[in-house]
């Protein structure tokens, strides 16, 4: 069972040389935490917002995201704001919070609940974090981050990496924008150029896509279908064999 054909693809078979069944069981939405939120309905039109808000929110492990984005910060003090949520862990809460310190544009809130904050998180933002360095060249080539279901079930545009499973998932679906080195460059040019009727009529095709492009409304029922009507082989159990230590007496 695999999260991302990244994993079957560039590691499984090309590394293991694996040659049976794969299962993929994306990193979705559940089915229960869909059922307790409500997508939004589709975008009107409207003015552009003061400033682009991009969300990074879960678990922040990569701190190469979170330098991107003070350099983002930075560079575009007045038209952009990063917002922050859950726990930093790749790094200590202190170190987080002094990177970040001297950008007023960055807003670092804490824990969240999920799926009971989800409408109101993707309803702040406008752009989601789907960048992962972590493990370059390995896992942060081949994984699908769940933050791309989430942001996507909300009708958030995603941002990431060209040449990686994220990025051709964003390209297969129309989810948002890939950028390639020098990242920052590109993604300030993207963001100083970005308007609204673009984002709006991105939006609007990503809020038309099916829930389950980011819903597990079956997809762990087909495996438990799939696990259940597989063959079974009778196993010979033998007797547990136990050794009794008998006191010396001495």
């Amino acid at each position: 069972m695999i999260s991302s054909p990244g994993f079957d693809t560039h590691y499984f078979r090309s590394v293991q040389g694996y040659r049976g069944r794969v299962f993929l069981l994306e990193n979705k939405i559940s089915f229960a935490q869909a059922a307790a939120v409500q997508r939004p309905a589709m975008p009107l039109a409207g003015a552009a917002p003061e400033k682009w808000v991009i969300g990074w929110f879960g678990t922040l492990r990569c701190p190469k995201s979170l330098a991107m984005l003070c350099e983002i910060a930075a560079a575009l003090p007045d038209t952009v704001e990063i917002y922050l949520l859950d726990v930093p862990t790749e790094t200590c809460l202190a170190y987080f919070e002094k990177a970040i310190a001297g950008h007023p544009n960055i807003i670092y809130g804490g824990e969240y609940r999920n799926p009971d904050d989800l409408a109101e998180i993707y309803g702040r933002v406008h752009l989601t974090w789907a960048f992962d360095f972590l493990d370059e060249g390995t896992n942060s080539q081949w994984l699908l981050p769940n933050r791309l279901y989430e942001g996507g079930y909300f009708g958030s545009v995603a941002l990431a990496s060209g040449g990686t499973q994220t990025g051709e998932k964003l390209r297969e679906l129309g989810l948002g924008y890939t950028f390639d080195a020098p990242l920052v460059d590109h993604l300030v040019a993207f963001l100083r150029r970005y308007s609204m009727d673009e984002h709006l009529a991105r939006r609007a095709h990503i809020l038309s896509l099916p829930p389950q492009a980011f819903c597990d409304l079956h997809d762990t029922r087909d495996l438990c279908e799939l696990v259940l009507g597989l063959p079974r082989r009778r196993v010979a159990v033998r007797p547990l064999q136990t050794n009794v230590f008998e006191p010396s007496g001495e």
